[in-house]
């Protein structure tokens, strides 16, 4: 029998996965290890989890690596969002709980129990991250980098962990954390959060204003170099994007790449900045000097069309956002890099 279309089914590991079971599959992330990018993480419509891959590192506690191993402890736990860094994951629940495990050598589990050896990690098997102050506060988003995380709660409050030599966790100074630590102003609240390798963005409740920090080497934070210095290079705090948006109109959504950033308006319009080199600011490549190739001020992307929804990879340098006007309709800009370290 031919097998019925299914999304999942373009990508070559999911081809070995056998029919029945990838005809079930209803959420799946691709696991970034810099090599193949071949384990992935499955759930089927029966709230069951699964994994499956080369377990590069022993990521996993898989006693076989060619056929689809079931993670018995994330079984009928509801699972709303999973995300992946470089070689770890977090899962999130519609109650609010979260999971994590992987690679823990920079804390990117939230968790001090962590090996110093590059390569290696502690978390082979899904466990719960559920400490005293977790367990007092209502999740409702992650977004991950390739070795540091952020947590979005219900009241608007941001709090991160793991790698922060570029001043990504937004804490003011470049300390690696294994915990969760509160960032920004009690008062100041957000909305959504998005991360790149080693950048992050933050959108306000009012959805008017976008916070950068971290890496700003290819300009992904949105801050231009000044006229009497070099480029700005990492930024340790919170710090307000200068857009020019008239008063009428509002962010609908932010999204990032590995070193590039998006920002979706209200009105349809898309605004990219960051790395250029593989046209992920969507500036012709050919036609580019050599210092188009880092965009650090808002770009605005000529789409024939207005949009209303972004789709971006945390290590990826692919961009697509969907057409608000006609059905079905992606605008697909960037590259596919299947084995890339991260610059």
């Amino acid at each position: 029998m031919a097998d019925q279309f299914n999304v999942y089914s373009q990508i070559p590991i999911v081809r070995t996965i056998p029919y029945d079971l990838r005809q079930r599959i209803i959420r799946l992330q691709v696991i970034e290890d810099g090599i193949r990018n071949h384990n992935i993480v499955f759930i089927t419509d029966d709230d069951r989890v699964w994994t499956l891959g080369d377990n590069v590192n022993e990521m996993f506690d898989l006693d076989e690596r060619n056929q689809p191993i079931e993670l018995i402890s994330l079984n009928g736990k509801r699972i709303v969002q999973m995300v992946s860094g470089h070689r770890f994951v977090w899962a999130l629940t519609e109650h609010g709980n979260l999971w994590s495990w992987g690679m823990n050598t920079l804390g990117q589990l939230a968790s001090p129990e962590r090996n110093g050896k590059q390569g290696q990690n502690v978390g082979h098997r899904p466990g719960e991250v559920s400490t005293p102050f977790v367990k007092s506060i209502k999740i409702v988003s992650i977004a991950l980098g390739h070795s540091f995380g952020s947590i979005l709660t219900d009241t608007g409050r941001v709090y991160t962990f793991g790698d922060n030599r570029f001043g990504q966790l937004g804490l003011c100074d470049r300390s690696i954390r294994d915990d969760l630590n509160p960032i920004l102003d009690p008062d100041t609240k957000m909305i959504d959060i998005a991360a790149g390798a080693n950048h992050l963005i933050l959108l306000s409740t009012d959805r008017k204003c976008v916070y950068s920090c971290g890496d700003n080497r290819m300009g992904q934070l949105g801050h231009p170099s000044q006229p009497e210095s070099d480029t700005i290079t990492c930024i340790d705090r919170p710090t307000l994007i200068q857009l020019s948006l008239n008063t009428t109109t509002n962010i609908r959504s932010i999204g990032c790449g590995r070193n590039h950033t998006l920002i979706l308006t209200n009105t349809g319009l898309i605004y990219a900045f960051g790395d250029n080199r593989r046209g992920q600011v969507a500036i012709n490549n050919n036609s580019c000097s050599s210092n188009e190739q880092i965009v650090s001020i808002p770009h605005l992307v000529q789409v024939d069309d207005i949009c209303d929804r972004l789709y971006t990879i945390n290590l990826s340098d692919l961009c697509v956002a969907r057409s608000a006007t006609v059905n079905d309709r992606l605008y697909v800009w960037g590259m596919i890099k299947m084995k890339e370290q991260v610059d």
